[in-house]
């Protein structure tokens, strides 16, 4: 730019639109090392009419990993369970899983009983970082449908 500073244009593309970002200077400097040909990353910026194009343009001020839009973006981890899903040692599985990956993200579960539906919002201990493993472990645990992350 006018200034000397490094600035740079990516083109997203999510296989249902495309659309090209740029990135000045303190949003370039610290997306550096994400920027690579098909990396999966999250951006967050100002998107707005492209007069010259006559289509829209997307100002970036941060770009994310995928894990660390995760866990900064994360509102809460929400588990479907059947009262059946929590017998034997399930219950003590969860919170040990849990419990080996400690974090700020509440987890909320979504209970179905033969009689009962009921949302419980897990305290404070329970709050988790969620990642990869995390996410996957519980999937495979309580079904690929029955875990997923709500965001802000």
């Amino acid at each position: 730019n006018k200034k000397g500073d490094k600035m740079g244009f990516i083109t997203l593309d999510d296989r249902s639109g495309r659309i090209e970002a740029s990135l000045f200077a303190e949003a370039f400097n610290s997306a550096q090392a994400l920027l690579q040909t098909d990396a999966l990353v999250v951006v967050e910026g100002e998107v707005s009419n492209d007069d010259f194009s006559g289509g829209l343009r997307l100002r970036a001020k941060r770009v994310m990993s995928l894990e660390e839009a995760r866990t900064g973006l994360a509102e809460s981890l929400r588990v479907k369970v059947a009262s059946d899903a929590l017998k034997g040692d399930r219950v003590r599985w969860l919170a040990d899983v849990c419990g080996r990956h400690r974090g700020a993200c509440p987890i909320t579960l979504e209970y179905t009983g033969a009689d009962a539906r009921a949302l419980l919002q897990f305290g404070e201990g329970w709050r988790i970082d969620p990642a990869d493993n995390l996410i996957q472990a519980l999937r495979d645990q309580f079904g690929r449908d029955n875990v997923f992350l709500q965001y802000r």
